[in-house]
Formats: C-alpha cells, structure tokens, sequence
C-alpha cells in the first residue's frame, strides 16, 4: 500500500514546496478593510492559509470555494500584499498565489 502526505492545516502548509499556476486561479480585488479573493479556475480550490505579505503571521483557513465564488480575507492597514496556500480538492499538492501592491491603491484587481 503506498501512503500519499498530504500537509496539514497551519504552518506546515506554508513550509510545503509550493507551484505557482499561470495565470493565476484566484483573482484579488482591494476594498476598504478587506480583500476579496475570487476563484477564476474551472474547479473549486480549497484555501488552507495566507498571510499578509511581509509578515510571519500565518492564518489558517478550511475553505473550498467554487469557481465564480468569493472569500473575504481582513486587510489590514498598510498592507502591501497578501500570500495564500490552496489546493485543489483531494489533492496533496500545496499550490501559493502571491499577490503586491502600492498604498496608494484604494480599491484594484489584480491578476
């Protein structure tokens, strides 16, 4: 028999080797106090962390979102980006979006 790991929530995702998809899979739009994360892929993801970028404060999430869906994360002022580890479902693959922008941006999407 021959046992698959597959990370665990919290950090030991955030540690995982981890592949960057382009074009991304998960749009993110700025607003006012939070950010908007939308699932641009053909199947749903399955959000296990993020962090802001710049930061060792990871976040655990154990969210699955289907494509055309939204998840709202809390953004925080002066942020300047923002890191998030999802997978595809019943997958042990760790895939990391990493998204950055500038402060003067009030509210944006990015790709």
């Amino acid at each position: 028999m021959h046992k698959v790991h597959s990370p665990t929530f919290g950090t030991e995702v955030r540690w995982q080797a981890a592949h960057v998809p382009i074009p991304p899979e998960l749009e993110v739009t700025l607003a006012q106090g939070h950010i908007l994360l939308r699932n641009t892929a053909s199947e749903s993801l399955w959000l296990r962390g993020w962090t802001p970028a710049g930061r060792n404060a990871f976040r655990a999430l154990n969210r699955t979102i289907d494509p055309g869906e939204d998840h709202r994360l809390i953004r925080e002022i002066g942020q300047a980006g923002v890191r998030v580890w999802y997978s595809p479902p019943d997958s042990p693959e760790v895939r990391l979006l990493r998204a950055d922008w500038t402060e003067h941006d009030q509210s944006r999407t990015l790709h």
